[in-house]
């Protein structure tokens, strides 16, 4: 399928590529069922920028006692038919909302992305017919044309006079440093020290820049970055979360994944881009970590796009 190519078909890359710049990496490209070289950018894009997403999470907890740390937040109370009767909204990220005229009165459903609405009712009808007063959910919220914010929510149930109402509570973790300059460090803490910590990063970065080859040994690495491999061994993975084997296994099988599900690259064509000597390696590769073969895997989400 062919897409006509202007400035709109650009317009969710820029707008992600300012909120990243802002620190705002919730925020995803909202899908389209095209399969060419674009979609696939985007769908890099968005799996990166969960990942950093994530990485900046665990890095502030991890520097919890070091870092100014906020938590903007979505409130909204809707009655039975899913209409908002009130709302609040604290932080800088929901200033688009800010700004908007009144959501009273207006249906809920309208915020969330038309497959983020579907669940959202698939569950309430579930918090109406369960005995259950809460529930936990991740909702997509659609502020703009072309980008999508997941934000963790939990939403209750209150019923008074035979009638219902929810509340819903979506949070968005957020570091304000930047407006503090004198906070004490707790130096109990056992922390890695910032150049070790850039030492991880650049590994990673090389890691990521590299991933259509063969993942790197220890002591590859080791000569590479001028340290030696028991701080590889250790550190990076108490930085990452993954051994760098495992990293580099991991978001190699990503980038396959989105190549054989998003664009019309023969099966063959993605081996051999993705460093494989030959299709049949690639697909035993493949089959190990998906638990299906990339043939069954591009035909199923053909099946799910339709």
């Amino acid at each position: 399928m062919e897409r006509e190519f202007n400035r709109l078909t650009l317009q969710g890359v820029y707008q992600m590529l300012y909120e990243i710049g802002k620190g705002n990496f919730g925020f995803q490209i909202i899908r389209t069922g095209f399969r060419d070289e674009l979609e696939a950018l985007i769908a890099v894009f968005n799996v990166n920028a969960k990942r950093l997403n994530r990485s900046r999470q665990q890095f502030l907890w991890a520097n919890r006692y070091n870092e100014v740390v906020v938590i903007s937040t979505l409130t909204f109370l809707i009655d039975e038919n899913l209409q908002i009767l009130d709302y609040k909204c604290d932080g800088d990220v929901f200033g688009d909302i800010k700004q908007q005229n009144s959501l009273k009165g207006k249906s809920f459903g309208n915020l969330l992305t038309p497959s983020s609405n579907l669940e959202f009712r698939k569950n309430i009808r579930n918090l109406l017919s369960t005995g259950e007063n809460f529930i936990n959910l991740q909702l997509a919220y659609e502020f703009y044309k072309v980008l999508e914010l997941k934000l963790d929510t939990v939403v209750a149930k209150v019923t008074h006079d035979g009638h219902s109402r929810f509340t819903i509570h979506s949070s968005l973790l957020d570091s304000q440093k930047d407006k503090f300059f004198n906070l004490k460090e707790n130096e109990s803490i056992n922390k890695i020290s910032i150049w070790d910590q850039q030492l991880f990063l650049n590994i990673e970065e090389y890691i990521l820049d590299h991933i259509n080859e063969p993942s790197k040994k220890n002591y590859e690495l080791a000569r590479m970055f001028n340290t030696n491999e028991h701080k590889i061994k250790t550190g990076f993975k108490k930085v990452v979360g993954l051994t760098p084997k495992q990293y580099h296994k991991k978001h190699r099988i990503i980038q396959c994944k989105i190549l054989v599900e998003n664009t019309e690259y023969s099966l063959h064509q993605i081996a051999i881009k993705m460093g494989f000597k030959s299709y049949p390696k690639f697909s035993r590769y493949f089959k190990k970590e998906v638990k299906m073969t990339p043939k069954s895997y591009r035909e199923r989400s053909k099946t799910h796009n339709v």
